[in-house]
């Protein structure tokens, strides 16, 4: 899977740019990105909202899934916000593949202060499609 169409199908999506969500390094079975904080996206307490943790974790999950070379969707995601992240400017996420067969992965997020502290601890489970994905031209190597 080309790398970079991982990276630029990933940061298209209109939840991600709505929320300002970018991915910016993608291996097979890895993905990274960040998420600056603004105050549309804190709760009424000045933390980032849950909702906003969910979908950044997911957002840098369904781009280590698709580094597979199929299309890959989620079957189930679990979530545990281990720490506030009040007063940060940006928060950071990390996701490994654990697991991987023929249609079931499995990989687990953190999501970061930029000095490493864990806020949230995703598990994902995914179904990995038959369906390859189809890289445009001035995409292969």
């Amino acid at each position: 899977m080309h790398e970079e169409h991982v990276k630029a199908m990933v940061n298209q999506c209109t939840v991600a740019k709505l929320l300002g969500i970018e991915v910016y390094e993608v291996g097979y079975g890895i993905a990274r990105g960040r998420l600056a904080m603004r105050a549309e996206l804190l709760n009424m307490f000045g933390m980032p909202h849950g909702g906003v943790l969910f979908t950044f974790a997911d957002q840098v999950a369904a781009a280590c899934g698709n580094t597979l070379g199929k299309q890959a969707v989620a079957l189930e995601s679990t979530i545990h916000f281990v720490k506030p992240a009040r007063g940060e400017k940006e928060l950071l996420a990390e996701a490994v593949l654990t697991h991987a067969s023929k249609s079931i992965g499995r990989m687990d997020v953190k999501v970061t202060t930029r000095n490493g502290d864990a806020v949230a601890l995703m598990h994902q489970l995914f179904f990995i499609k038959e369906k390859e994905h189809e890289v445009p031209p001035s995409e292969h190597i």
